[in-house]
């Protein structure tokens, strides 16, 4: 994931492609480019064979999501609500879920919400079921290139496709990678896990370690070394509780984000649902002024 990519190519890239029979197709600057095997093992570098499975759309036997959700959850037996959020994974779960919403199959919102397809893919890749990651990454740019609010992802990638096609990249606006985005201990803090030993917990379910605190009380609180917030600022308490307050604010934010964007699409689905009929009502209308019998369409 490290390279020079050509923005304005992704966005011609995007702004031609095609997807028929299963096929992606395009034309950049001219140049034709079909996404067949050659560039899945070239470019991409996966390996195409019989064993690998289009979940999205054949699916996976005997899968069943809430089944799923819960095997993945850092706590089975809690109570789950309509929306199966990724708050409550344990920390493989939690970070193969980031990566799939934010990198393998980026999308425009609802981040913090597990999908029947992010299920399929967390569930594929713990169970060693090899997957046909062609078909999910067509799947994802036709939704990117239908749905406004979706980005457009893999720019590197349609980067190396269309030099390796050929395109004429002499004179192209170009940007470098960074590491800006590379997920570290700031981003493992902002789910709530923290080191444990050798490996990362949730906060909530660290050992009780009251009794050692009575036996041993502090004279002051002692703010953590490497802090961001509030190291000196002595107002009420120590960092550790401020951050933490942020980090359940930062939740409930996520949280309500969620439940508004999906109040707003229902919306916006049943605005257009009502737009097609009344237009579909005009269309009679305007036939039956031209002198149709409006009796065959009622």
């Amino acid at each position: 994931m490290q390279g020079t990519y050509y923005p304005d190519l992704v966005r011609a890239f995007y702004f031609n492609y095609k997807f028929r029979d299963g096929v992606g197709f395009t034309k950049v600057k001219d140049v034709d480019i079909i996404l067949d095997d050659d560039i899945w093992e070239n470019i991409a570098q996966f390996p195409i064979h019989d064993g690998t499975s289009p979940i999205l759309t054949a699916g996976i036997e005997g899968f069943n999501r809430i089944f799923a959700y819960r095997s993945f959850m850092r706590r089975p037996d809690q109570e789950i609500g309509r929306q199966l959020l990724a708050g409550p994974l344990k920390v493989d779960e939690r970070l193969l879920h980031y990566l799939i919403v934010w990198i393998l199959c980026p999308r425009g919102t609802n981040y913090a919400q597990c999908s029947e397809a992010d299920l399929m893919i967390i569930y594929a890749m713990l169970n060693h079921i090899p997957i046909h990651w062609p078909s999910i990454i067509l799947d994802t740019m036709l939704k990117s290139k239908r749905l406004p609010q979706y980005p457009l992802p893999y720019s590197l990638h349609i980067s190396r496709i269309c030099q390796y096609k050929g395109v004429n990249v002499f004179d192209e606006q170009s940007h470098k990678t960074t590491e800006a985005n590379k997920i570290v201990e700031n981003s493992l803090k902002q789910m709530k896990f923290i080191p444990f030993g050798n490996t990362y917990i949730h906060k909530d379910d660290m050992p009780s370690s009251d009794n050692e605190e009575e036996e041993n009380p502090p004279t002051a609180p002692i703010p953590p070394v490497d802090t961001h917030i509030g190291s000196s600022s002595g107002v009420g308490g120590s960092s550790s509780s401020l951050e933490d307050n942020i980090l359940n604010l930062n939740q409930r934010l996520e949280e309500f984000f969620l439940l508004s964007t999906h109040r707003h699409e229902e919306v916006t689905g049943l605005i257009r649902e009502l737009d097609s009929r009344i237009s579909n009502l005009e269309h009679k209308f305007d036939k039956y002024d031209e002198g149709d019998d409006m009796s065959q369409d009622f």
